[in-house]
């Protein structure tokens, strides 16, 4: 079941892929001809855009684009969507001069970045879907956790990238009065230790870890 899962989402991945990739040149040309239709589909709609999608979905698949756990995103995940967004314009660009099919050079600067914006916004959506559904698990217990330092933020990391966790972090606690007010990996640092008490109450904590 996993396994048809996994698939499953990739093929989600693959097919919105193809939908941005085939509207953002289309977007970038009413752009760059400021909606003058009529040039947008002289300079666009022919077999270049065709060839842009395909060349677009194997870049992306060589690249590791639906192999990667979205839901643990990291920054090394952007600067892949980067690197394959960017290569996926220059491998177009080359084919179209050997083609010799003229299409100005600001569209795939245009193009470019919006693939990069619907793209990457794409990925956001995907781990945000997969966080509120993992986050939707009834039975987790609210855990208030002390200490607001490296040892805190190691465990909410640990907490948030396990599935099958039985809690769910609401704050932490923390003696250091700099750090009451801000926030660490998201959440909330509420108070000092004298607090725990009014703490707990106000948001319902069943537990508190001492990090």
């Amino acid at each position: 079941m996993q396994i048809l899962a996994n698939v499953r989402d990739k093929v989600k991945l693959i097919i919105l892929d193809a939908i941005i990739l085939a509207l953002m040149p289309i977007l970038a040309g009413i752009i760059r001809f400021e909606g003058d239709v009529a040039t947008v589909e002289a300079v666009l709609f022919q077999p270049a855009l065709v060839a842009y999608i395909i060349i677009s979905l194997c870049i992306f698949y060589a690249y590791g684009m639906y192999h990667r756990i979205w839901h643990y995103a990291r920054l090394r995940d952007m600067n892949a969507i980067i690197g394959a967004v960017t290569l996926s314009i220059a491998a177009t660009f080359i084919v179209s001069m050997v083609l010799d099919v003229k299409v100005p050079l600001s569209i795939y600067l245009i193009t470019w970045m919006l693939d990069l914006g619907a793209i990457g916004l794409s990925r956001l959506a995907f781990k945000v879907n997969l966080d509120m559904i993992t986050e939707s698990k009834y039975g987790r217990k609210k855990v208030l956790v002390v200490g607001a330092g490296d040892g805190g933020a190691m465990l909410v990391r640990e907490i948030e990238q396990n599935d099958e966790a039985t809690v769910s972090v609401v704050g932490f606690i923390d003696d250091d009065a700099q750090k009451i007010g801000s926030r660490l990996s998201g959440f909330p640092i509420f108070g000092s230790v004298d607090d725990i008490g009014r703490v707990t109450r106000e948001n319902d904590v069943d537990e508190i870890i001492i990090a």
